[in-house]
């Protein structure tokens, strides 16, 4: 999907919340994107490791774990 490619792209970048915005329209569209989770969570964590707000640290973390276990839920779901 090309949401997802692009947010793939913003993220090599280093444009994280550019990649979020694309990667939260692609699952809008299907919900189902296992990779497009995967790189939620990825993204999420990279902006707690950066953040010093404790409380915005610890809601970044929160969807980062959400994201990574609908990620996970999918690829069970595949097998």
């Amino acid at each position: 999907m090309y949401y997802v490619t692009r947010g793939e792209i913003y993220v090599a970048m280093g444009k994280t919340r550019e990649a979020i915005i694309d990667f939260n329209y692609a699952l809008s569209i299907k919900k189902e994107i296992q990779g497009a989770y995967d790189n939620l969570a990825k993204c999420y964590r990279k902006l707690a490791e950066a953040e010093q707000d404790e409380a915005k640290k610890a809601d970044y973390i929160s969807k980062a774990v959400a994201d990574e276990q609908k990620a996970e839920s999918l690829k069970k779901a595949k097998k």
